[in-house]
């Protein structure tokens, strides 16, 4: 995977960047909930998915997480966006987030 591939929605081919992003969510256990797959695509365009299935890998999603959008990494501190950024890094496969960012 190139990193034009990690910037660019698999849906609209547009950049993440003209708009909200989401990433699937396959399912959630207690206050863990465990990411379909490492993809982010538009909120706007996986909300029309049929049938859920992740474009890329084809990985089955029940829902999607909150828009992650300028207002929602504005609400976070600094250690938490680098705490984010380090758990991204390490990820190999399936990912499992805090609830807190999910609605």
């Amino acid at each position: 995977m190139s990193a034009d591939d990690l910037e660019t929605c698999s849906v609209c081919l547009d950049a993440l960047s003209s708009g909200t992003c989401s990433f699937l969510v396959s399912d959630q256990i207690q206050s863990v909930t465990i990411r379909a797959c490492p993809h982010f695509i538009h909120t706007a365009c996986a909300v029309k998915l049929r049938p859920r299935k992740c474009p890329l890998c084809r990985a089955h999603f029940s829902r999607l997480s909150a828009p992650l959008d300028q207002k929602w990494l504005s609400s976070m501190t600094s250690e938490e966006l680098v705490r984010g950024l380090r758990r991204l890094d390490g990820l190999r496969g399936v990912a499992r987030l805090p609830a807190a960012m999910f609605s």
